[in-house]
């Protein structure tokens, strides 16, 4: 029977939409007799992990960690045990192209402009493009998480539509995520008088936080809540109605999305956009998201649209009743059902798609 041992940095690292994907996809196979019997996790010797399958084998090898790790040792372990490498996190060993790949997106060549500013940032972007290119040119089956980052990769390095694999992100780790009801009184009790706008953000780029302090400005009567860091005093003035939480703990932004007028995504390139998933499976009210093709395909007429480019000043009209959200007072306006998007996505097909990918 062929093994396959899956790249497990994911379980180290701090969990954002990548590592979701692979502690979630695991998380399914890790109920699969089969699969378990097929599959094993490998990590450094040294690693700390979080939150191990239970029954997955997790093998150490290795004493390098981080990059090395994954360009030297992982490589080492699969050409000693004939293994099959599964690469769920958007790298691999650049000297060894062979397994099987899960290209999340390729922000970094499509627009390297949201990346560069350092030197560091330009050594990154060829470091990646180097790898993208090995993993084009090799036979490698390729799994991604949706049409639009399929057609990117196409695009961008001519690889042939039989070698790509589309497997969506899903929400139903949120049905373990329980809401703090004292949150809002407890750390912002601003927010149990007054309609917001929740948002989770981050110094990247594509993130699109400047979109936020521009809208801000625009609009002051509404209150915009960025989970996450305010950025560095050097950067633009931070206006009065803008809210930067600091790091969230899952319960606690279930609980933010949970009480938001509206789950705002400005971002401004995904490759799927799990947070506006997120957010409908917590109880946001509505979602309103960038206007570009990726958020278009997975979230439809269940959404409205911004110009990420812009100054938000169309957000007063989407928002129905703005007239009391500008007053303060409590947002009335209908909840969109949600039930049809959620039910097209889930990790069970998710995993389901990569043990295809794997026969």
């Amino acid at each position: 029977m062929k093994r396959y041992v899956i790249d497990g940095s994911f379980l180290t690292k701090r969990v954002t939409g990548m590592q979701r994907f692979a502690r979630e996809v695991v998380r399914v196979l890790d109920r699969d007799r089969t699969a378990c019997e097929r599959l094993s996790i490998l990590v450094p010797v040294s690693a700390v992990i979080t939150d191990p399958p239970e029954n997955i084998p997790v093998i150490r090898y290795g004493k390098l960690r981080g990059r090395l790790w994954q360009q030297l040792d992982l490589p080492r372990y699969l050409k000693k045990t004939g293994a099959t490498g599964v690469y769920p996190e958007n790298t691999m060993s650049v000297f060894y192209p062979h397994g099987i790949m899960v290209l999340h997106d390729i922000a970094l060549r499509a627009r390297p402009d949201l990346f560069r500013g350092s030197v560091r940032g330009i050594l990154y972007i060829l470091w990646r493009r180097l790898l993208y290119r090995r993993i084009a040119h090799s036979d490698m089956p390729i799994l991604t998480v949706s049409e639009f980052s399929g057609n990117e990769i196409m695009k961008y390095y001519g690889v042939a539509p039989d070698r790509i694999r589309v497997l969506c992100n899903g929400w139903q780790h949120m049905d373990r995520v329980v809401a703090d009801e004292t949150l809002l009184p407890r750390r912002f009790p601003a927010l149990c008088e007054k309609p917001y706008l929740f948002t989770l953000g981050s110094a990247s780029r594509h993130k699109n936080t400047a979109f936020i302090l521009r809208a801000a400005q625009t609009n002051p009567g509404l209150t915009f809540v960025i989970g996450g860091t305010a950025p560095a005093a050097s950067s633009a003035p931070v206006p009065g109605n803008v809210l930067f939480t600091g790091y969230l703990q899952d319960t606690e932004i279930r609980t933010l999305m949970a009480h938001c007028t509206a789950f705002l995504f400005p971002s401004l390139y995904e490759g799927f956009g799990i947070p506006p998933l997120e957010a409908a499976a917590a109880g946001a009210p509505r979602l309103i998201l960038s206007d570009i093709p990726v958020l278009r395909e997975v979230f439809g007429d269940f959404a409205q649209y911004i110009d990420p480019a812009g100054d938000g000043s169309e957000l007063s009209q989407l928002l129905a009743g703005s007239e009391t959200i500008s007053a303060g007072l409590p947002f009335t306006a209908p909840r969109t059902d949600f039930g049809p998007l959620l039910a097209r996505y889930s990790w069970e097909r998710a995993a389901q798609g990569l043990l295809d990918a794997l026969k």
